[in-house]
Formats: structure tokens, C-alpha cells, sequence
């Protein structure tokens, strides 16, 4: 079954494949394939349909090509048809075997897995000889981001199977994965403590700090994202408001500036072709009911300079 779905895939392929190359068949009326100098019309086979480009044929959903004919895919108990609808797949919680469907054994503490054709362990259990057990989390640790294991909390660092805290020094904090310590600004390590740094050392210390957070806000202003908000949040701060009325200047910038966040958030985290879009839908949503008309028009202006 599969070398079947396997054939019909690549069948496919190949008649997409031979249509792209010959060009000129562009020149014939859909319908109608190239031969020679003539456009002559194409001869569909029973359970066929022209395909995509119209030049040529494919067999229909349901259907797989075989000895130049489309024949019914057979599909078995508990099967159905794939993706590509010219082969069979075993329907969610079961799984192929020996040529059939059959039901998934779910053992006791686990799941179907994100595919549906086997399983997995529930969060907090692993698996250990073909079962899924319980996570021993020792003291001062946590579940991690798997759910089928362990790691220390925040403050605490592995050492010997045990989470034991982190001896922070004089003048440190915790680092940013919270496992272990670094100095605070003005000061240096210097035999596991944190010293003073000299005045020179300090001033280096806030150029590359100061050429970092250059850098990162050039980034920022470079990207769709970043040209959008910025020029979301100019559009908002360039509307007046009546000073007679209820809802202020202030306030409407306010709430304005924070719908453009939200469009950067939902632009920030859109694939590619979407981001400028994103941006305006989540920025229009977030739009106040006051002046809704005023804000939208800035996140349509924002969209615009994300393109």
C-alpha cells in the first residue's frame, strides 16, 4: 500500500513535471494539449479530470493510477484516504500492521502521540521498560519544559542528583538562567567574588553596553515590525482631540500607542508573508471605541510601512 501511494505521488509529479517543462503548452485553450504544431484535445480516462495546468490528466480523489487507468484506491477497516487522495492512511488511534489498521494499545499514564498512530507518555510520567512511571522529582526541582523529566527550580544548580542553592557573592545576582551568579554592573569577577571595577573599566563596560542596545534597537527599527509600530505610533501622536472632550488627547494616544503594541506582538510572531497583516488586525482590534476610525487609520498606516 504504501509503494502504491508511493507510485501515485510520483505519477503525479510526473505529469507536473512534464507540463512545466513544455512551455508552450501555455499556447493551447485549456483542455487542449500541444502535438506538434496543433493543440488536439485531451483524452480524459474514466475517473480522471484534467489537472491543475489543463493540458494533461490526473486521476481523481479516491482514485490511483495503474496500467495507464485510474483504479479505486480499496481502502481497509479503520483506514481512510490520505492527503494526496490517491492512497490510504490508517485513521487517528490506529496503526498499520501487517498490512491493516489496528487499534493503538494505549498503556495505563500515557497518550496518543501528536501524529495519532502510537503514543506517548502523560506529563509528569517517562518512559522505563515499555511503561510510562512517575517523574521523582527530588527537592528544590521541577518538572521541565518536556514534562518527562526534571530540572532545578530558579536559584538552584545540579550537583551530584541533588538541587542545592546557588551561594550568590557580594554584589552578584542571579544570571539569567537562574542556575548560577554574575556580577552586577560596576564590578568584575576576581577570585569567585565580585570587585569594584576601575573608572576605566566602567566606561568601557557602558560603550559595549550602550553599542548593544544600539545595535538591538536598529535591528528592531529595520524589521516590518519595528517600521510599523514606529510609524503607527507617529500617526497617533499627530490626532487632536477637542479639549471639550470627555476622552482626552492623552488618553487616546495611550490607548493608540498600546493598539500598535499589540500589532508589533501579533507581527512579531506572524510567519513572513503575514506580519503585515497581523499587524493591522491585531492593531485594529485593540482599537478604543473613541475615535475608533482615528486609531484605525494609524494601524492601516503602520501596515503600510511594514510592507
Amino acid at each position: 500500500m504504501i509503494q502504491r501511494s508511493m507510485y501515485s505521488v510520483l505519477a503525479v509529479g510526473l505529469v507536473f513535471a512534464m507540463s512545466a517543462v513544455a512551455g508552450y503548452a501555455a499556447d493551447c485553450p485549456r483542455g487542449q494539449r500541444p502535438e506538434g504544431s496543433r493543440c488536439v484535445p485531451v483524452q480524459i480516462p474514466e475517473n480522471a479530470e484534467l489537472d491543475v495546468f489543463g493540458h494533461s490528466w490526473q486521476c481523481r480523489r479516491g482514485f490511483y493510477l495503474s496500467g495507464g487507468r485510474c483504479v479505486p484506491v480499496l481502502i481497509p477497516e479503520n483506514a481512510e484516504l490520505d492527503v494526496f487522495g490517491h492512497g490510504w492512511q490508517c485513521r487517528r488511534s490506529f496503526h498499520l500492521s501487517g498490512g491493516r489498521c489496528v487499534p493503538v494499545q494505549v498503556p495505563e499514564n500515557a497518550e496518543l502521540d501528536v501524529f495519532g498512530h502510537g503514543w506517548q507518555c502523560r506529563r509528569g510520567f517517562h518512559l522505563s521498560g515499555g511503561r510510562c512511571v512517575p517523574v521523582q522529582i527530588p527537592e528544590n526541582a521541577e518538572l521541565d519544559v518536556f514534562g518527562h523529566g526534571w530540572g532545578c527550580r530558579r536559584g538552584f544548580y545540579l550537583s551530584g542528583g541533588r538541587c542545592i542553592p546557588v551561594q550568590i557573592p557580594e554584589n552578584a545576582e542571579l544570571d539569567v538562567f537562574g542556575h548560577g551568579w554574575q556580577c552586577k554592573n560596576g564590578f568584575k569577577t576576581a577570585g569567585g567574588q565580585c570587585v569594584t571595577m576601575t573608572v576605566e573599566e566602567r566606561v568601557q563596560q557602558e560603550r559595549q553596553e550602550a553599542a548593544v542596545r544600539a545595535y538591538a534597537h536598529a535591528e528592531r527599527m529595520q524589521s516590518p515590525c519595528g517600521r510599523a509600530y514606529n510609524r503607527c505610533v507617529s500617526e497617533c501622536d499627530s490626532v487632536s482631540v477637542d479639549d471639550d472632550d470627555e476622552y482626552s488627547e492623552r488618553e487616546f494616544r495611550g490607548d493608540c500607542e498600546s493598539a500598535c503594541s499589540r500589532g508589533r506582538r501579533y507581527c512579531n510572531s506572524a510567519s513572513t508573508s503575514d506580519k503585515c497583516y497581523e499587524f493591522k488586525r491585531a492593531c485594529r482590534n485593540d482599537c478604543p471605541s473613541e475615535l475608533s476610525s482615528e486609531c484605525e487609520d494609524s494601524c492601516a498606516t503602520g501596515a503600510r510601512a511594514c510592507e
